[in-house]
């Protein structure tokens, strides 16, 4: 077989597996330090959808969107000492490099009229001094159309700044040390940190790549204490942790080159590719020094024997666990966002690393260190633990059919429970109640506006058409039926703009707070503006409008439903010839979690698809085939009724553990049908079959199960929420997996006997003492 062949080549060959090892990792590992770590999360994005075609032409026509937002607060912002320090800070914040552009009462323009004189300007061009003029000054301001609730708080005691940075097309923008320059400034001007709040994007994408690098720094070390003491209590032998600790760090070097020579980054989605594949690492090394450690009563001095007799029964069944772990981690490559495709790539890379090092260094080290014997105060615990597992092994003989029954029982269950899982992602609730971020996101949504943004683009098919009143008035008639929305907080326009124009230039009369009806007058309202005040709402040629909705609503599924009433409201009043289109930020969002769950429904389709081919290949009967879907189904519908009780929404980051899970769960069957058959072959009953079966398995298995758990629960202290998430319920899985392997399946494997499902083989003479003629 070629199995032996292979498992005598490496095993009578030690020292040039060590040196094509070694090769292999230095070389891949010279390439590691290179990896990128992301300094932003705009990289959730879908590659060509139309929608996101369209939003880059929408950047490219009236400039970058992204901004956030300075608020302070005092008990009345309306004080010369406070509008002095707004005025300030503006002009500091101005001339910092690194922004294009800032926006508050200190700079924000305002017309006026004095008989037949007209101004505009800023409205704080100067400070009043008397107490009159500055309740006048509220007065205006906080009634003023364009900035209530955007720059000053309808109860005066919260004054914003928007900060537009300046983000380069083409390279890279530092958000950090943009936001430590804005901080910095703040703290020159002696603002208590206590009084002012920062929110909106940049904020956001600092910090949730602020924690990935804070996760990564810290996660990986810890996984990796934490396997390496696991791997010791299970093992009981120092040499044979510091074997199992190389290989792990032969496939983290070796998986973080790859990363850099096809040049991934790290970042939210591909920073669990690490934790991940530490633990994976073991998988395989832990079944094989088990199996050291079982044999170690036969001739203990022989450890290339043992090793060549491990191998070669160990081969085939990791051989196929690393191919159905590969078809897990590969199918998630049919998402349309890269960071889940490079997660994708660079997890398919690191598995097929590992179990080159299983063949190669593993083995390598085993010989050429010579491991000692396990001590006899272990064996005896070992012999101890098997007698209790028998126990277990004949219950679940006896009472095989409730055991069925009740894996059958919750599965079926669980999937019941899937159509009630929330499709959502909320960047606020992506932070724990007590971060600043969302504590800081959550008091400007009460006091000012939401930082979420809605682009309304409207176009005419004639140059200057856009401006015709009958346009603009539909347009504006829009724009009220908008501002009913419980959702929409703030909504700038051009036409708010000429209505506003318009009343102050008729006496401020209230009535004349309306469209104008001549296309001349609007013209002429508009020269009395800068180009640099109207260029975000209308383009030079003016056959394109832009009106921008602020909305606080940070859940996806409820922004869905205000795109369609938005939609809906449109499409009742702007008809041709005028054009409109939505775009912006939240319908990204919304795309995003739409793309989420069609690529979870592919992914897992086409994972389930390639394992289970695997398995029929490999074993070549319908009836193993289909004894290996419920033990591996039975892990992700609970993790899908977890998600639904516990209201665990489908996102980024638990959009992946579906087919992850199945991907590693999937191993352990593995194990356990290749046992079966052999055990089987070998002549033994079904019954006595399976009692072998469990009791040589269960402690690699076990083993496995307990280091994926904890290194997926040390995902748990992270700052970021769907990492959190992402680590308990993979923790879950792999228990809930291991439940299945070593139960569900022993359990249905004889209970499917009885019906005849799994005929008995022919038996096999079994030798004890003939010596196989390809030992090394």
């Amino acid at each position: 077989m070629f199995a032996e062949r292979l498992a005598k080549a490496i095993t009578s060959s030690p020292w040039r597996c060590l040196a094509i090892s070694l090769i292999l990792g230095m070389s891949m590992g010279f390439f590691a330090p290179s990896v990128k770590m992301e300094n932003d999360v705009d990289y959730f994005r879908l590659e060509g959808h139309p929608d996101t075609i369209y939003y880059d032409y929408f950047q490219h026509v009236f400039g970058e969107d992204e901004f956030f937002v300075i608020a302070m607060e005092s008990q009345d912002f309306f004080t010369r000492a406070n509008l002095l320090l707004l005025k300030r800070l503006t002009d500091k914040l101005e001339r910092l490099e690194g922004i294009r552009r800032v926006l508050s009462l200190a700079n924000a323009v305002d017309i006026s009229a004095e008989g037949d004189f007209v101004f505009v300007g800023p409205i704080l061009e100067d400070i009043p001094e008397t107490e009159q003029e500055l309740q006048a000054l509220k007065t205006r301001t906080t009634k003023h159309p364009l900035y209530r609730r955007q720059l000053i708080s309808s109860e005066s005691t919260v004054a914003s700044i928007l900060i537009f940075p300046d983000i380069p097309k083409n390279g890279e923008f530092d958000r950090k040390a943009l936001l430590e320059k804005v901080t910095s400034a703040l703290k020159n001007e002696g603002l208590d940190p206590n009084r002012y709040h920062l929110a909106g994007w940049t904020v956001v994408n600092n910090a949730l790549s602020r924690y990935m690098n804070d996760d990564l720094k810290h996660f990986v070390p810890i996984t990796y204490l934490c396997v390496a003491v696991v791997l010791y209590l299970f093992l009981r032998s120092l040499t044979m942790t510091l074997i199992g600790i190389s290989h792990i760090l032969f496939c983290i070097v070796t998986t973080m080159g790859f990363f850099a020579i096809l040049n991934i980054s790290l970042n939210n989605v591909t920073a669990i590719v690490p934790p991940l594949i530490i633990a994976l690492s073991l998988s395989d090394s832990i079944h094989i020094l088990s199996k050291i450690i079982q044999s170690q009563n036969d001739d203990a001095n022989d450890i290339r024997r043992k090793t060549y007799h491990a191998l070669k029964e160990l081969m085939i069944p990791c051989f196929l666990t690393t191919v159905t772990t590969f078809a897990g981690f590969i199918s998630l490559a049919t998402s349309r966002m890269p960071p889940i495709r490079d997660f994708a790539y660079a997890a398919s890379a690191g598995i097929i690393f590992e179990f080159a090092y299983f063949l190669l260094l593993v083995p390598a080290l085993l010989i050429i260190v010579k491991p000692k014997t396990q001590p006899a105060r272990t064996r005896a615990r070992t012999r101890i633990s098997v007698g209790k597992v028998n126990s277990l092994s004949m219950i679940l003989v006896h009472h095989r059919h409730i055991v069925v029954l009740f894996f059958a029982t919750i599965t079926v269950s669980s999937w019941v429970a899937v159509p009630f899982i929330r499709i959502n992602t909320n960047i606020l609730e992506n932070f724990r109640p007590s971060d600043s971020i969302r504590r800081s996101s959550e008091f400007i949504e009460k006091h000012l506006c939401g930082t979420n943004t809605i682009d309304i683009v409207f176009t005419s098919d004639t140059g200057g058409g856009i401006l015709k009143p009958e346009h603009l008035k539909a347009i504006d008639t829009f724009a009220e039926h908008a501002r009913l929305l419980r959702e929409i907080d703030h909504v700038t326009s051009l036409a708010d703009l000429l209505k506003h124009t318009h009343q102050v230039l008729n006496h401020d009369d209230r009535a004349f707070y309306r469209i104008p009806d001549s296309s001349e007058t609007i013209a002429q309202y508009l020269l009395l503006y800068s180009p640099d005040d109207i260029d975000d709402f209308v383009n030079e040629k003016a056959d394109i409008l832009r009106m921008t909705l602020f909305t606080h609503e940070d859940d996806s599924e409820k922004q869905a439903l205000l795109l369609q009433n938005i939609q809906s409201i449109l499409g009742s009043h702007i008809k041709p010839p005028l054009q409109y289109r939505i775009t912006g930020r939240v319908l990204d969002q919304v795309n995003n979690i739409n793309e989420l769950v069609r690529s979870q429904l592919i992914s897992l389709a086409l994972a389930c698809s390639m394992i289970w081919a695997t398995i029929f290949i490999y074993f070549k009967s319908w009836k193993f085939f289909l004894l290996s879907i419920p033990p591996n189904i039975f892990p992700i519908a609970l993790n899908f009724a977890l998600m639904a009780i516990f209201r665990i929404p489908l996102n980024s980051a638990t959009a992946l553990i579906a087919v992850v899970g199945i991907g590693i769960a999937v191993d352990g069957t593995l194990h356990v049908l290749s046992s079966l058959r052999n055990e089987q072959s070998s002549g033994l009953p079904p019954t006595e079959a399976c009692l072998r079966t469990v009791q040589h398995k269960w402690r690699p298995l076990s083993a496995t199960s307990v280091i994926l758990c904890v290194s997926f629960a040390v995902l748990l202290a992270s700052h970021f929420v769907p990492t959190n998430q992402f680590g308990i319920l993979s923790s879950t899985i792999m228990l809930s997996a291991l439940a299945g392997d070593v139960i569900f399946l022993p359990a249905l494997f004889l209970f499917a006997t009885n019906l005849r499902m799994c005929g008995r083989s022919q038996p096999i003479k079994h030798q004890k003492n003939r010596r196989d003629p390809h030992d090394p």
